[in-house]
């Protein structure tokens, strides 16, 4: 084995909203040169890793082929030796069912460094996302996490008894012992109509939450069709999903909205969905190039003096005429003169706002300043001051500043 090898770090990446990554973690995401990935780990939160960070997916999935423990193991030892920073990135905390302590154990063994970053359990983010608080001081002061799913082979050794007497019971996985898991508590002394709740995809925006009681839940859940991954939650805390549930009863919560425009313009629409609870799906289906010539838009830009107002209609049209001015080496305006650029609100001004000159404007800098969103609504107001041949399209054409001329920049 070498003598100088890297340093592996096991980190959770919480039950799958980007937003409860750790600071850590996030910060390990761009530092790393290897990351070895579970399943459950939010496709969001792998978007994040570099271009150039190898990448290795060893996750589990019920019933289908995967990598063993044993091997998952042997691969981190390995590389270990061949890269400076490994970050094995799992769902949820490493070292709760996450097992995380397996391969702290055998890192050690081995002689590899490593570090442990907690992430935020399922246990407890995912019922906080279906409004279920797993402890609260007038229904439970005691929580037990439990596995709901023994490997083949293993026998079913969980204290039902000892389990039955706790106030809130938390199980991981399990899905399809759903039924016998219920039961078994239900026989072990808890009673039937104790509420219960099971939550698949927790903290994502396609979370679903059925609620009934032990002995109903297991054919909800069927009714539902729900399945892995999820959370299941049994105890008098599920009452207060009712009263507490804040995150699948936002305005697009189960609303999947597919965004069509190119992934680098997505982002930002894609952030302000989410926010308001819908699933998004990135679908491009244009992308923005340059054009063949240059020739027509050089020879706008090289006669901006003459012109009054240069109208952009899209932040493209922005992009590609600024990087063009840059490519240049020209400004459109300087302190002498008095042009001016106006973007059509619905195109949005701050892409021109970022891009504006910082060196010779004065006063009369290119941006979509007030003056131009004034002019903007004064043709609104009084279409008769519109110019008949605006070169726009559509109720465009109204909105027009008077006497304005337009320069060509295809978006």
């Amino acid at each position: 084995m070498p003598d100088l090898l890297g340093t592996v770090f096991l980190a959770g990446a919480g039950p799958g909203d980007p937003g409860l990554l750790t600071l850590r973690a996030a910060e390990l995401l761009t530092d790393c040169d290897c990351v070895v990935h579970d399943y459950l780990v939010n496709p969001a939160i792998l978007a994040r890793i570099p271009a150039h960070v190898e990448r290795h997916f060893v996750g589990k999935r019920g019933g289908r082929a995967s990598a063993s423990q044993d091997e998952i193991n042997r691969m981190l030892i390995e590389l270990a030796q061949t890269h400076r920073r490994v970050l094995r990135l799992k769902g949820g905390d490493p070292f709760l069912f996450g097992r995380g302590g397996e391969e702290a154990a055998a890192l050690a063994e081995a002689g590899v460094p490593f570090e442990v970053v907690p992430g935020v359990t399922s246990g407890i983010g995912v019922p906080a996302y279906a409004g279920i608080p797993v402890t609260h001081r007038a229904a439970s002061s005691v929580v037990a996490f439990a596995t709901g799913h023994q490997a083949k082979g293993e026998v079913d050794d969980l204290d039902w008894a000892g389990l039955a007497r706790i106030e809130t019971v938390v199980l991981y996985m399990g899905m399809h012992k759903l039924a016998q898991n219920c039961a078994s508590l239900i026989a072990h002394g808890r009673a039937a109509d104790t509420p219960a709740c099971a939550i698949q995809w927790g903290s994502y925006a396609r979370q679903r939450v059925v609620v009934g009681t032990l002995a109903t839940l297991p054919q909800l859940a069927a009714e539902a069709k729900l399945g892995a991954p999820a959370i299941t939650v049994i105890g008098e805390v599920v009452r207060y999903r009712e009263k507490i549930r804040w995150f699948d009863n936002r305005p697009l919560s189960g609303k999947r909205v597919v965004i069509t425009r190119s992934r680098e313009q997505a982002s930002e629409l894609s952030d302000l969905l989410g926010r308001v609870g819908a699933e998004v799906v990135e679908a491009p289906v244009a992308r923005q190039e340059a054009p063949l010539s240059w020739d027509d838009l050089d020879g706008s830009l090289r006669a901006m003096r003459s012109f009054r107002w240069v109208v952009f209609t899209s932040a493209n049209a922005v992009r590609f005429t600024w990087d063009r001015l840059r490519a240049l080496n020209r400004w459109p305006v300087d302190r002498d003169s008095a042009r001016r650029a106006w973007t059509d609100r619905r195109s949005g001004a701050t892409p021109l706002r970022r891009r504006e000159p910082r060196r010779g404007l004065g006063d009369t800098r290119i941006a979509a300043t007030q003056r131009a969103a004034a002019a903007g609504r004064q043709c609104e107001a009084d279409p008769a001051r519109s110019p008949a041949r605006g070169g726009l399209r559509g109720d465009h054409r109204h909105r027009l500043p008077h006497g304005a001329r337009t320069i060509h920049a295809r978006s």
